[in-house]
């Protein structure tokens, strides 16, 4: 990574690694911004940043994939949010959906699924901001059918919309980055820019 952040122009990297094949986290800045690191786990990496004389905290978040223990993510963000005050933006792959309209193919998803995810957005203030692209950024096949998710996402609360008005997600277009051999990987990487909110 270290390598990546300074071919993309990054003087900062803080990383959290992952576990096995699976998971890991990384926040590249340049000298322009001020970052100071809350928090930093296998889930979260909670930050304070000063950017061009606007303050905001910053999570990024790896959500659990295994969903008996998706809960325990989001008490841990609501503790946070509900001792926070200011701006504050969320962005990641949550391994979860907020309704069934986030899913298509593959067997049916009942509303009751997402609620603990949807009570920690409610209760931190949060909803999703404005995107482009095509939103269902994870797919993959179960039970012989294929099966597409919205699973990344960015929200924010209303501080921070009034910080950034014009601020958009873009889902760019998806790879198939792991069909290619290891020393093709990165470069492919580097040419769409890095995989950014």
């Amino acid at each position: 990574m270290e390598g990546l952040a300074a071919d993309l122009g990054y003087q900062f990297l803080r990383t959290v690694e992952p576990i096995g094949k699976g998971g890991g986290l990384a926040v590249m800045w340049t000298q322009n911004c001020k970052v100071e690191v809350l928090q930093a786990n296998n889930r979260l990496l909670d930050l304070k940043v000063l950017w061009q004389s606007k303050s905001f905290f910053l999570t990024c978040v790896y959500g659990e994939p295994i969903r008996g223990r998706r809960s325990d993510v989001w008490e841990k963000i609501t503790r946070i949010g509900i001792n926070r005050t200011g701006a504050w933006v969320m962005t990641g792959d949550f391994n979860e959906l907020i309704d069934p309209s986030e899913k298509i193919g593959g067997a049916d998803r009942r509303e009751a699924n997402g609620k603990d995810f949807r009570q920690m957005l409610n209760a931190c203030g949060m909803w999703n901001i404005k995107h482009t692209g095509y939103q269902f950024s994870w797919a993959g096949t179960r039970n012989n059918m294929t099966v597409q998710c919205r699973l990344d996402r960015t929200v924010a609360n209303q501080a921070w919309s009034d910080l950034f008005p014009k601020a958009l997600e873009t889902y760019l277009q998806k790879l198939e980055l792991d069909v290619l051999p290891e020393r093709e990987r990165w470069p492919w990487f580097q040419r769409i820019g890095g995989f950014q909110h």
